[in-house]
């Protein structure tokens, strides 16, 4: 399992560079929705995780929901990647990645309840990005004096 979980992790800095960035969220939409797909099919085929428009099942929803099931419940996205065209090959990528993994005859092997775990423990890897892309957003800080006219608090 370690085995896996650093191939994803050098999966996920071969997409990004090393850093999650605005452009670069649907490497993580990508990656949530394979997986979540790995847990009623593995090896993966492309129709398991490709729509007949060559777009990959996945959606703001079904993203938000998975990130949810891990606490995180800031808004990630609201396609889902789904718009964007280097979704797919980051995709096709990680399926490859995951049909050709030294432990590809272990996943075959397992129960649906075994390969569900594998598949949160993987997933729980990329949402541990989302929260670091979340925390390393600089926030806008806003101080707010309502004594002062409006038209101050504005100017400045």
């Amino acid at each position: 399992m370690n085995e896996l979980i650093q191939a994803l992790e050098e999966w996920f800095h071969e997409q990004t560079s090393g850093v999650l960035t605005p452009n670069k969220r649907y490497v993580v939409c990508a990656g949530l929705a394979v997986l979540e797909h790995m847990k009623d099919h593995y090896p993966l085929d492309r129709e398991h995780y490709v729509t007949e428009k060559s777009q990959v099942h996945t959606s703001g929803p079904l993203i938000q929901e998975i990130l949810r099931r891990f606490g995180e419940t800031r808004e990630f996205t609201r396609e889902g990647g789904r718009t964007t065209r280097a979704t797919l090959a980051a995709a096709e990528s990680l399926v490859e990645l995951l049909n050709n993994h030294p432990c590809h005859r272990e996943l075959q092997g397992l129960s649906a309840k075994d390969r569900s775990e594998v598949v949160r423990q993987l997933q729980a890897v990329l949402v541990a990005h989302v929260r670091r892309y979340f925390d390393e957003q600089q926030r806008l800080r806003v101080e707010f004096d309502p004594a002062r006219p409006v038209s101050h608090s504005i100017g400045e």
